[in-house]
């Protein structure tokens, strides 16, 4: 391999010295050589530890920019000479500047020719990202394997706790050359994520684009890329993103519904619907796009919880898709969700839970408008058969108090929602409410005899 060389004429103080401290030269051709080059010049030039005032030390970064810049301009990229100069060099950039994307949004357009791009893409082929932060009860490896197996089993729930407060740590100069590849060649990068197959090199990607890796994971054929993009905004306030994330995120989840990992994807996107996010704006955008299968695997993703705010989430979410789809076309997604509140029953059959009061629950919207869709008498009489079983309550044996109260406000939970749908097909000159009314006692003597108490009105 032919040897490259810096122009030693203007080297910036900091970089000389550093060069010194990490006993290396312009061609070391040691790995470590430049990692510690990369924490001699980060000590001397960022750190201030240069002399001067700080207005002198600005001058020395804008100096070391202005020379690393020049470098690039006249090194020789051939493909048989060492990359070691341009990785001195990209590491120099990147300690000089405030960020990686500073340092790369100084580089002009007009470097951007086919050695230079080559040289980047070979940089970054030869990086291996390292874990930022590691628990002091799991490995390195331990951590890897996890989350290759959860990638491999499309758990992508598993994978967000695995990520979410991970950093990846990839060398200063792989940072500069991803950016520069994304502005200058992003297929080259959506080629290197997609041959890695490195759920540890994607989050480094997506780590450092940001917002911006929204836009990229559309073209990379790597769901678990696509997911660590979305996943990064998904419970982001939407007025805090660029507007048009909520389509291109929208694009995303019809792109993985023709996947065979839909499923572990909605399992985790879907699952806590908050009002106000991204996911509440895109979702329904892609649900109106798919088929029953899809919408079944949504219904399944979300948590049956009995707290107002998931009621509120899923209802928000939700009626934007009817009114995209219509009442008879979307139909499915209703008795999807019937049938899975029906069977669940307030958590009748889990061991351990019980009501204080009617309740709310996430399926509050679609299984009001699920009983709404049946012809009214079928309504009436299903008000009618709970109201009698409300009232014949006590009449029933229950092994204790506390059996009967959480049957009874089992019963009232069910009926509000039924009540409701008849509110839905009558609506009333205001015009309908997506929810039922706020839940409050039947009656002074209902509240003290069934002990009512609303842990969610605290």
């Amino acid at each position: 391999m032919k040897e490259q060389s810096l122009q030693l004429v203007n080297m910036p103080e900091a970089v000389s010295t550093a060069l010194e401290d990490s006993h290396g030269t312009l061609l070391a051709a040691n790995p470590c050589e430049v990692k510690a080059f990369n924490r001699a010049l980060n000590r001397l030039l960022w750190h201030g530890s240069e002399s001067g005032t700080p207005e002198e030390q600005a001058l020395h970064r804008v100096h070391a920019q202005q020379w690393a810049l020049r470098q690039l301009e006249v090194l020789p990229l051939e493909p048989d000479q060492s990359l070691n100069p341009l990785r001195i060099v990209l590491t120099t950039l990147y300690i000089a500047s405030t960020s990686a994307s500073e340092a790369a949004q100084i580089v002009p357009q007009a470097l951007a020719h086919a050695h230079f791009m080559k040289s980047l893409v070979t940089l970054v082929e030869e990086s291996s990202p390292d874990i930022r932060m590691i628990s002091r009860h799991q490995s390195q490896q331990e951590w890897r394997d996890a989350l290759q197996t959860a990638d491999r089993d499309a758990n992508y729930h598993r994978l967000g706790q695995l990520t979410r407060h991970q950093e990846a740590d990839i060398a200063p100069d792989a940072c500069v050359a991803i950016l520069l590849l994304t502005a200058f060649a992003p297929a080259e990068v959506s080629r290197l994520i997609q041959e890695k197959r490195d759920v540890l090199f994607s989050l480094a990607v997506q780590r450092l684009l940001g917002p911006q890796s929204i836009q990229l994971a559309l073209s990379v054929n790597d769901v678990t890329f696509k997911y660590l993009s979305v996943c990064s905004l998904a419970d982001c306030p939407v007025a805090q993103v660029p507007e048009a994330t909520v389509a291109d995120i929208a694009a995303l989840h019809v792109q993985v519904a023709q996947t065979e990992r839909w499923r572990g994807w909605i399992m985790d996107l879907a699952r806590y619907p908050h009002e106000g996010t991204v996911t509440e704006m895109a979702l329904p955008i892609a649900l109106a796009q798919l088929t029953a299968t899809h919408w079944a695997a949504f219904i399944d993703a979300v948590e049956l919880w009995t707290l107002p705010k998931t009621a509120n989430g899923v209802a928000r979410l939700l009626v934007p898709f009817i009114q995209a789809m219509g009442a008879e076309e979307s139909r499915e997604m209703w008795r999807l969700a019937f049938t899975r509140w029906d069977n669940w029953d307030y958590g009748r059959k889990a061991a351990g839970t019980g009501l204080t009061a009617p309740s709310t629950c996430s399926f509050d919207f679609p299984v009001a408008v699920y009983y709404a869709s049946l012809p009214e008498p079928e309504i009436k009489a299903e008000i009618e058969r709970l109201q009698v079983e409300i009232a014949c309550v006590e009449q029933t044996w229950f092994t204790d108090k506390n059996a009967l109260l959480n049957e009874r406000n089992r019963l009232s939970s069910r009926l509000r929602l039924v009540q409701h749908a008849l509110t839905l097909l009558h609506p009333p000159n205001g015009g309908p409410q997506a929810l039922p009314p706020t839940i409050k006692p039947e009656s002074e003597f209902a509240d003290v005899r069934y002990q009512f108490f609303d842990v969610h009105a605290l």
